[in-house]
């Protein structure tokens, strides 16, 4: 009789499911928090054309093999302890010719609990993911969107990746995360190895001890920054001697002393980037904030030129930074929908000077703040609390009990570092 390989592993308050016919994990709970599922997206499956072969036994764990179209076979092996979740991936060629694989060819799926839902359901259910990518040293820190400081880390402690790479099937919503491996020439028996650990850890000091012992932690302080804010950066607890910004459309990126700058959007993606020079060459997610969008002519990308704009026209008092601000939000403004959402990361400082836009605002504002409207998605929620901050400082007064309405359903959500992402504490 053919044995059945169980598709569930507990170790005390720890517990880790797995999907049957592929593989990916369906629900990780870990002693943080035993309650909470950290897993709703894709998790642990391979990235590529293949297909779960076999399934064996191990102790406290699972091993799965994936046949590829090629001579590639994928093991993976899947561990619990009391500590945590271990997973390691094996690619050979079990084939008589080297195998030429691209750079984004193999992967592994890394998505935890950052799918975005009304605010209740966010509270309760959802968490927020920032990365560190660098070759050889990779981690991730996820925390839950109600506030507490508990949450789960992950840790490279194997191989090299190149990048990670976001999934979207919808433009709106949030992707899976993918963990590509970089280009390479398997020769016949050759192996590519990737592992990592997943831990629980009680706070951002537990959490960056644990990565400590595997890597050099980098720290982002605040962790969410808007765009235009200062930010100080730490490598190992010491400002690194230069740190190099690239924003949309600044010509030459911004060079700061000890580690401080001005976070601004990247003009290739939807992500804000910061870029440090020197050995290694390091990449940081400091959050993933889909609110600029794919695409040349996404609406939302124009709010994020005219805040960066702002910004640098703040740090140098150079009048065409002002101006080319004011052209991105006009263009904003001419985009047709753009008044139907609310919209998060309108310049202050801008509208303040600017008769026109600060009207055009107000007339936004309004239509945001129509009754009988759906029910808001947590970031929604979030971006229209942010624009009532924003009137309030403009019109001292007059959207006062609008905003404490607002701020009472997003309440939960803004001292945590995916709300402050929206709404910072010079606004509130």
């Amino acid at each position: 009789m053919k044995e059945k390989i169980p598709c569930e592993v507990s170790v005390g308050a720890n517990v880790v499911e797995w999907h049957y016919a592929t593989g990916q994990v369906e629900t990780l709970r870990l002693a943080a928090d035993s309650s909470f599922g950290w897993i709703r997206g894709i998790f642990g499956m391979p990235y590529g054309m293949c297909y779960l072969d076999k399934r064996e036994r191990l102790d406290r764990g699972i091993r799965h093999i994936y046949e590829y179209m090629s001579d590639l076979r994928l093991t993976v092996e899947r561990t619990l302890d009391e500590e945590g979740y271990s997973e390691r991936y094996v690619w050979r060629n079990v084939g008589k010719k080297p195998l030429d694989l691209a750079a984004d060819e193999l992967g592994v799926y890394a998505t935890f609990a950052e799918k975005y839902d009304i605010a209740d359901v966010c509270r309760r259910y959802r968490a927020y993911t920032h990365a560190l990518v660098a070759g050889d040293v990779f981690y991730m820190y996820n925390a839950r969107l109600n506030g507490d400081t508990a949450g789960v880390g992950l840790v490279l402690t194997e191989g090299v990746i190149d990048r990670l790479a976001e999934e979207r099937l919808h433009p709106e919503e949030r992707g899976d995360l993918v963990v590509m491996l970089p280009a390479r020439t398997l020769a016949p028996d050759e192996e590519i190895v990737l592992s990592w650990r997943l831990f629980a850890y009680a706070d951002r000091e537990e959490f960056g001890r644990r990565i400590g012992q595997y890597a050099p932690l980098l720290q982002i302080d605040p962790i969410c920054p808007e765009v235009g804010q200062s930010v100080r950066v730490t490598v190992d607890g010491v400002s690194p001697a230069e740190v190099r910004l690239n924003g949309i459309g600044v010509s030459n990126p911004f060079i700061a002393p000890k580690g401080e700058f001005v976070l601004q959007p990247m003009a290739e993606d939807d992500l804000c980037r910061l870029v440090l020079s020197g050995t290694p060459h390091v990449g940081v997610w400091a959050e993933r904030y889909r609110g600029w969008g794919r695409g040349k002519y996404n609406p939302r990308r124009y709010v994020a030129e005219s805040a960066a704009y702002t910004a640098a026209y703040e740090m140098t008092g150079d009048a065409g930074d002002l101006q080319r601000a004011a052209d991105a939000l006009r263009a904003y403004y001419h985009t047709p929908g753009a008044y139907r959402k609310p919209q998060a990361f309108l310049p202050v400082p801008l509208l303040r000077k600017d008769d026109a836009l600060r009207a055009r605002f107000e007339r936004h504002l309004a239509v945001c703040l129509r009754p009988n409207r759906r029910r808001y998605t947590a970031d929604r929620a979030l971006a229209e609390y942010s624009m009532l901050c924003v009137a309030e400082a403009l019109f001292a007064g007059r959207y006062a009990e609008a905003k404490e309405a607002a701020k009472a359903d997003v309440q939960p959500l803004l001292d945590t570092p995916f709300g402050k992402l929206f709404v910072g504490d010079d606004l509130r």
